[in-house]
């Protein structure tokens, strides 16, 4: 199985925030073909509006680029479970440790901000700095200033969604000058409203 190191902020694995999409690419091609089954997404019709994403399905990751820098700005792993992935020493994710719960991560990663409940995603999101894990617990569990260690029956919520990425906000996120150099690459793209670019 895959094994993949977590660096909030940083990267997930090879794949480091900031890389540009050939880069990756080179990653993904290493030896004789694709590591991994991957679909490529993007919008012709609307091309700078919407991420470009290689969809890594085999893991459940997805790598997302800012279609204006075609840089790395998010390390999305959609389908935990699927892939391994450890946090220092320590391995907090993969197929047989199951998948991991909030006081679990809580515990590994520290104290933080409580979360907030996210509409869009039918959601609660807990944020570190670079770093965020979307659990499925219902919006009538969470309280104001409170991180719902646990649910109305009584057990612990489970992680759905991890996302490595710059700063500490996701409705806010700008890579940083240092991951933003301007090189010559191939425009392309897709997900969601970028606006101007993140660079």
């Amino acid at each position: 199985r895959t094994e993949m190191e977590v660096i909030p902020g940083r990267s997930v694995g090879p794949f480091a925030l900031g890389s540009t999409i050939q880069t990756v690419f080179r990653i993904l091609v290493e030896g004789t073909g694709l590591k991994y089954e991957t679909d490529f997404l993007y919008d012709e019709e609307r091309p700078f509006h919407f991420d470009m994403i290689f969809d890594l399905k085999e893991i459940g990751v997805q790598l997302r680029f800012d279609p204006m820098t075609q840089r790395l700005w998010m390390v999305d792993v959609y389908d935990v479970g699927k892939v391994t992935l450890r946090y220092g020493d320590r391995v907090f994710a993969d197929n047989g440790a199951g998948v991991p719960t909030l006081p679990l991560l809580y515990g590994l990663f520290g104290p933080t901000f409580p979360g907030h409940y996210d509409t869009d995603l039918d959601s609660y999101i807990l944020t570190y700095r670079g770093l965020s894990f979307a659990f499925m617990i219902p919006h009538h569990a969470v309280k104001a200033e409170e991180i719902p260690m646990s649910l109305p029956d009584g057990s612990k919520p489970l992680v759905s969604r991890i996302q490595v990425h710059t700063g500490s906000d996701l409705r806010q996120i700008a890579l940083p000058p240092a991951l933003c150099r301007k090189d010559n690459h191939t425009q392309i793209v897709l997900y969601k409203n970028v606006g101007t670019g993140r660079c």
